[in-house]
């Protein structure tokens, strides 16, 4: 497991990995089939994001891998901005990822992991209530994110294949 706390005003978030920044930072990250959430409160300006690469963890997940998978790093997410006295309804959520960067004609029998991925998030997300504010999702190619932890803004670049 790797949480990184904000301790510089640049961070790169690496699959597996889950940042949560009460100070300003800008967190960049590359995504083709995984899948970013982020989590922002404006009154007291933190953020979350996420980097998580399976839509939902098995039982027996080891503590050490469990933000690889959608559905833990969303629970983690949460239950840290509630730590910080905020109530669901006060986090904006955004969406992205998610590419099927497999062709199916040279490997039919892939799934389509990306798309798994987002159906992960959005009914995690639909659970809690919460309501996703922007999302750029699916499609063929990948995404070079900046998510600025004081705004909440997210700064997105389509990579070419």
């Amino acid at each position: 497991m790797s949480i990184k706390e904000s301790d510089s005003e640049n961070q790169f978030l690496k699959p597996g990995e889950l940042i949560i920044a009460k100070k300003p930072t800008v967190v960049t990250t590359i995504l083709g089939s995984c899948v970013t959430i982020t989590f922002f409160n404006p009154r007291l300006q933190i953020g979350a994001i996420c980097h998580a690469m399976q839509p939902t963890a098995p039982s027996n997940v080891e503590e050490s891998d469990r933000f690889k998978y959608v559905d833990c790093s969303i629970n983690h997410m949460l239950e840290k901005m509630h730590d910080f006295g905020l109530k669901t309804q006060e986090i904006d959520v955004k969406v992205f990822g998610g590419a099927n960067m497999f062709s199916q004609q040279k490997t039919p029998n892939v799934l389509d992991i990306g798309k798994q991925n987002i159906t992960s998030a959005i009914k995690t997300l639909e659970n809690y209530k919460m309501r996703v504010v922007a999302s750029n999702v699916l499609g063929k190619t990948g995404r070079k994110l900046l998510f600025h932890t004081y705004s909440g803004e997210v700064y997105l670049k389509r990579l070419k294949k």
